[in-house]
């Protein structure tokens, strides 16, 4: 009998293997190889794309390379401000596919502060997603924390030369400033 070979290329620098058996005989495909930055999707003939554990009868002799997509970093994390609240931390890094959609990081965010992300490397969808360039993705969070404006009004009568207090716009957790405020105006 005449045996033909298959030879499976990994395209990542490292040697191929090549199965020889006879006509029309089993061939399973081997395990996926490994690229730096790459994600294997497939051994490849040229005409068909075949999955590693996949089986098929050689009939001649055949090669496959290995086909692969980039993948990029994607990183979290938070803006060194001093309004970060103690015991947050960033969600662990990842990675993603050039045209993947990525979700915006899911951040528990304590009662009083805001959190906004700064993205580089993706582009927002009107769903508040992320759609992945060629490139690494960033997150940056940064923290805030809310604000409010405190308005007095005067109930019964108000001497007319007294002067208003005038409203008084705070930052969450920052009670001695509301006090003195208040204190202060009288």
């Amino acid at each position: 009998p005449v045996d033909y070979t298959a030879t499976f290329d990994p395209d990542n620098g490292e040697a191929k293997t090549e199965i020889k058996q006879a006509y029309n005989t089993e061939i399973t495909a081997p395990a996926a190889p490994e690229k730096a930055n790459s994600k294997f999707t497939g051994w490849s003939n040229g005409t068909e794309t075949i999955q590693p554990g996949d089986k098929f009868n050689i009939a001649g002799n055949v090669t496959y390379t290995a086909q692969y997509e980039n993948v990029y970093n994607v990183t979290y994390t938070f803006a060194d401000n001093e309004e970060k609240p103690e015991g947050v931390d960033a969600p662990p890094a990842g990675t993603t596919t050039a045209g993947a959609t990525i979700a915006a990081p899911a951040v528990e965010v304590p009662r009083g502060y805001e959190l906004v992300w700064n993205v580089t490397g993706a582009t927002e969808n009107a769903d508040g997603s992320y759609t992945a360039g060629a490139n690494d993705v960033a997150f940056v969070g940064t923290w805030a924390k809310k604000t409010t404006t405190l308005s007095f009004i005067f109930a019964g009568d108000y001497p007319e030369d007294a002067e208003p207090i005038a409203p008084i716009t705070v930052k969450f957790g920052d009670d001695d400033g509301v006090a003195n405020s208040i204190i202060n105006a009288y």
